[in-house]
């Protein structure tokens, strides 16, 4: 099933998500490209100048470590979700990261909400709506207050189980960037599904083209970035329908259901991987109000910024960001600026 999953994904990785617009030009320096299936979905590195081989050979080993040590089935996280104490000392300091997002964006972020995730099917691939009772059953089972890692020891309540997909391309996003500047690479781009990375500027010392897609189809505008992480969160990329009702996978840990709030997606703009992935999942539970409220109160401090597609077709953009933006897609044209 695994499996099958991670070929839907290479389809339509780019598709559903940010995707890049610009590619390397011809050049002397050393380069080096490749595409794995990793972390759930398609995974594509390019990389120019410096030991750009050296870097790529590391960082497919670097993300088959974080595969595993990750993965909510794999051998640490079915652990935990067991009842056992797990000693890491690399984990237990991304969940001590994680945990100060819960805090700051009041619970809307919450990895401890997997029990809800399986029993919507969004695991597995066997989709189903739960009953209102399974539910209110299972929130006795999500809660991020409940997670303990202290020092290198990690634990959780029996019952509890962790799925860290809205932290761990970010996390990797990092260690990727740590990579490349020990190896020298002076420019690249890294997609792993809806984040990309992207180191240093191109030859023409002007920034990357990158597209967030429009949840119809097509992209809703174009930004140019450079040294940085953009991810997005979409209510397109993962869904099912039934009975005429699509449901999304981003689900708020209040309902345990997919949130509805009209944000069709969230994109995130920052050097810190592990912040834009974690924000751009809670920031779409939170909602358009409280997402921009909470970028007015954290924004300049902790160095991020948003861009928010609603269902009437706006875009809402902090003020930091706009400077970026280079163009609009069809249908996309009304942009409210968020100060």
């Amino acid at each position: 099933m695994k499996k099958a999953r991670l070929v839907k994904k290479t389809l339509s990785a780019f598709l559903l998500s940010l995707f890049l617009l610009s590619l390397f030009p011809g050049c002397g320096e050393e380069k080096a490209e490749a595409t794995l299936f990793v972390m759930d979905t398609a995974s594509t590195l390019r990389l120019e100048g410096g030991k750009a081989e050296e870097a790529l050979s590391r960082m497919k080993e670097e993300l088959t470590r974080l595969d595993a040590l990750l993965d909510a089935e794999g051998e640490v996280l079915s652990s935990l979700g067991r009842g056992e104490e797990v000693r890491n000392g690399e984990l237990a300091a991304l969940l001590r990261e994680t945990l100060r997002f819960s805090r700051e964006t009041g619970g809307a972020l919450d990895v401890t909400v997997n029990p809800a995730v399986e029993a919507w099917g969004f695991r597995s691939g066997n989709y189903r709506v739960p009953s209102s009772g399974e539910l209110s059953a299972l929130k006795e089972y999500v809660g991020w207050e409940k997670l303990s890692p202290e020092g290198d020891l990690i634990s959780l309540p029996g019952g509890f189980s962790l799925t860290l997909g809205a932290v761990a391309k970010g996390y990797a996003g990092d260690r990727l960037r740590a990579i490349a500047g020990e190896c020298g690479v002076k420019r690249g781009v890294l997609s792993l599904g809806g984040n990309v990375v992207l180191i240093g500027e191109k030859q023409t010392n002007t920034g990357w083209s990158v597209a967030v897609r429009a949840p119809e189809g097509g992209y809703a505008l174009t930004l140019s970035l450079s040294d940085a992480m953009a991810v997005t969160s979409g209510s397109y990329e993962r869904y099912f329908e039934k009975d005429g009702k699509r449901y999304h996978h981003i689900l708020d840990p209040q309902t345990l259901s997919p949130a509805e709030n009209g944000l069709l997606s969230v994109t995130v703009v920052s050097k810190n991987g592990l912040l834009a992935d974690a924000l751009s999942t809670a920031l779409f539970v939170m909602g358009p109000e409280k997402a921009a409220e909470h970028w007015r109160t954290y924004g300049e401090s902790e160095g991020f910024e948003i861009l928010l597609l609603t269902g009437d077709h706006r875009i809402l953009a902090s003020k930091g960001i706009v400077p970026h933006i280079t163009g609009f897609g069809e249908g996309y044209g009304e942009l409210v600026i968020i100060e």
